[in-house]
């Protein structure tokens, strides 16, 4: 069942770190499936999005392009559909766009960045999307966005665009260098451990 939440966090939403994962175009709001990081990685790593995502970059209409054929994901939690009113459960996930500068350096300063979780290049080649995961300190999504958005320039020094909305759609792409935080010793052990191998090994990431 979904959880209100137009302006506060919901509070009987459950925390966990998936989130939904939505096919294009951008105008379905009906989510496919909800996914975890690891097969984000798997997903924009692979060769699934690599024509595509070309196709978008040599678009005369970038926008247009870019919501009509790429897939999408909603960071801040799942939803039954994408908007605020329609959250049944948090992440704990923040996702910032950044552009207008040096990838590569830019990145290395995001991934220093405490609790960064994953970076990739966005649709356009030219920026950075990062995915941070946060202990809410605020009200709102809105004002904890602000308040990671400050801290970020205060210590990167990058200006991440304003994008502070609980159900925005976050564009996925092909990047095959794209950056996820290395597992915990205790999480690779768990991981190899052989119902759980076999659970990963199950997960076809989006097909």
């Amino acid at each position: 069942r979904a959880v209100r939440a137009s302006s506060r966090f919901p509070k009987n939403a459950p925390f966990d770190m998936n989130f939904s994962y939505f096919q294009s175009p951008v105008k379905n709001v009906v989510p496919y499936k909800d996914i975890d990081l690891q097969q984000l990685h798997k997903l924009i790593t692979g060769p699934y999005l690599a024509a595509v995502t070309q196709q978008v970059r040599q678009a005369d209409d970038y926008g247009k392009a870019k919501a009509t054929l790429l897939p999408y994901i909603t960071p801040a939690g799942t939803f039954t559909r994408r908007h605020t009113d329609s959250v049944v459960s948090m992440s704990g996930l923040l996702s910032f766009d950044f552009g207008h500068f040096d990838v590569t350096s830019a990145k290395e300063e995001l991934i220093r960045f405490e609790g960064v979780q994953f970076v990739y290049t966005s649709p356009s080649g030219k920026g950075l999307k990062a995915i941070i995961e946060n202990p809410y300190q605020c009200k709102t999504y809105a004002e904890e966005f602000q308040r990671l958005k400050v801290l970020i320039k205060q210590r990167t020094g990058l200006e991440a665009d304003n994008t502070p909305d609980l159900a925005r759609a976050c564009f996925v792409c092909h990047d095959p260098e794209a950056w996820i935080k290395p597992k915990s010793p205790l999480q690779r052990m768990i991981a190899k451990t052989p119902a759980v191998q076999l659970l990963i090994d199950s997960l076809d990431c989006i097909s």
